[in-house]
């Protein structure tokens, strides 16, 4: 997942402090650790998540912005 701009790290950690879902604040706060630098091992350790989802998620947020559930 690399560094992401540092705006991209404040936009994450706004929508999760904002957000009233708890799973979309889960997938975002994977997503804010890994624009900091964290490793995707790292990052699934942390939120006891499989690393395929949260790669899923980084993938999401990179190209549609959104880490909302998808049916």
């Amino acid at each position: 997942m690399g560094i992401v701009p540092e705006s991209d790290s404040k936009i994450l950690d706004r929508l999760a402090k904002e957000s009233g879902d708890p799973l979309e604040r889960w997938r975002l706060r994977a997503r804010y650790v890994l624009s900091i630098g964290y490793s995707l091992k790292e990052a699934s350790r942390i939120f006891s998540a499989d690393e395929d989802n949260v790669y899923r998620w980084a993938e999401r947020w990179n190209s549609e912005r959104s880490i909302a559930g998808h049916p």
